[in-house]
């Protein structure tokens, strides 16, 4: 059976979601896949890079990448 869907996809939509949920004080992306960097919003959802022990909020991935989230 082809794969239809990555890892990413389904980190990418659970941010969606539960970022504007009731409840839901913070969204922590567990990963260090640069492509999710583009999840990151303020401190609302954030990336955890669990080998270095960083935590990216928007204005350090603006800063690291350059781009705007």
């Amino acid at each position: 059976m082809a794969r239809r869907y990555e890892t990413d996809d389904a980190l990418a939509t659970g941010a969606h979601k539960f970022a504007g949920a009731r409840g839901v004080d913070q969204v922590v992306l567990c990963t260090r896949a640069k492509d999710l960097a583009q999840c990151v919003c303020g401190h609302r959802v954030v990336m955890l890079d669990r080998v270095n022990d960083v935590v990216s909020t928007e204005p350090d991935v603006e800063a690291k990448w350059g781009v705007p989230t």
